[in-house]
């Protein structure tokens, strides 16, 4: 079976999670002699052994299709969203093979950030930067409606152009559905994305961590919400022999830095964008304050380092990798509050810290590339069988 992967992105290992899941699932599939694997992307880090790796950037329908007539595709992966099914159909409405589309996002989470962007933007301006930036702003505004409407039409058309369209979980389906606009889930597919890291650690090395809350994340406030985080450590009470580690970067670093300094915030770092793995490591206690993921692949990898979460409920796949009180803490959307007596709770209660900590690791199991890979072979074997 000939399978394809594209998009106009990087194939990464280390990069963010769509690429660094794809570059996973494309490393396992190729494992199995009965899969031929064709990676096309803007650039491919660390080529796989056994996979045809195309750097290209894709333009129109027919790039897409002159790959699957050349490699004799028979399923062309798009992992991407529906653009590239669209333009192909609209090049070729025949096409050889099998499509399936892929969503790693909410719906209609794009929609909601660029307005949400552009008022944080805004708000942060002085007076005369507004009366400048003023007619931009309120032209944000007025497209948005034709901007909603184009990509709604885009998710509808690229639905009843798939064979099947895969989103992250099944909680996501009655959203997708209104959104998109189609009367039936015939197509939709929930496949959940897979560890990040090789290996799980052992339950006997949840000993050697460290007295360190954890946050992994873009320095975003819109997406992120890192001011809620550091809001919570704020509030803590008996906390003197802990640290509390921030990794990541992005455009609201500065605003973050500013905010810790003008508080006199004490036991919190900035660490950059760095490698990871060593804080899960090290750490007890990983917090997410999120205003929506599609996955949260952060989650999974605090997971597989028995590092507990405290998660925001704020996103419906959440419920797919954390159990309240058994493998970590739910709290309610945007409660601060709540935040910090989770984080004072498991200070306090080391042992019921522990008890977490090695739910997590076994959870964890759950989410094995060799579990996942699994799942989309039975949908390749599905589509095969319509095709014959």
């Amino acid at each position: 079976m000939n399978i394809l992967f594209l998009a106009n992105n990087s194939l990464d290992p280390l990069a963010g999670g769509i690429e660094r899941t794809t570059y996973n699932l494309i490393r396992e599939l190729s494992k199995s002699p009965e899969y031929k694997i064709t990676a096309c992307f803007m650039s491919i880090k660390d080529k796989i052994q056994d996979v045809n790796c195309i750097e290209q950037t894709i333009y129109s329908g027919k790039d897409i299709y002159n790959i699957i007539v050349q490699f004799e595709i028979d399923i062309a992966i798009f992992p991407c969203g529906y653009w590239y099914v669209n333009i192909l159909k609209a090049y070729k409405p025949d096409i050889p093979c099998k499509i399936i589309t892929g969503l790693h996002s909410p719906p209609k989470v794009g929609e909601d950030y660029i307005l949400s962007n552009a008022a944080l933007e805004f708000g942060q301006k002085s007076f005369s930067e507004k009366m400048k930036a003023l007619p931009a702003h309120t032209l944000t505004y007025l497209k948005h409606p034709l901007h909603v409407k184009k990509v709604r039409e885009g998710y509808n058309k690229g639905y009843h152009n798939s064979n099947a369209y895969v989103l992250l979980s099944d909680k996501f389906f009655k959203d997708f559905i209104a959104y998109a606009k189609i009367k039936e889930d015939k197509k939709l597919y929930a496949i959940g994305n897979a560890l990040s890291f090789d290996h799980i650690v052992q339950p006997q090395d949840i000993n050697n961590k460290e007295n360190v809350v954890l946050l992994v994340a873009r320095m975003d406030e819109i997406s992120k919400r890192v001011s809620l985080a550091i809001q919570s450590w704020m509030k803590l009470k008996r906390a003197a022999s802990w640290k509390f580690k921030l990794l990541g970067s992005g455009k609201d670093l500065p605003f973050y830095k500013k905010m810790v300094s003008e508080h006199k915030v004490q036991h919190i770092s900035f660490e950059g964008h760095t490698d990871p793995y060593p804080y899960y490591i090290k750490s007890k206690i990983f917090i997410m304050t999120s205003a929506f993921e599609g996955w949260g692949m952060t989650l999974t990898e605090a997971l597989q380092t028995g590092c507990v979460p405290i998660v925001m409920d704020s996103f419906g796949a959440l419920h797919d990798i954390i159990e309240h009180n058994y493998n970590g803490i739910i709290i309610p959307n945007g409660d601060v509050g709540a935040m910090t007596k989770a984080i004072q709770t498991l200070i306090d209660q080391p042992e019921e810290l522990k008890r977490l900590s090695l739910n997590a690791l076994k959870s964890a199991e759950n989410f094995t590339i060799e579990k996942v890979s699994a799942k989309w072979k039975v949908l390749f074997q599905n589509l095969m069988k319509e095709h014959s």
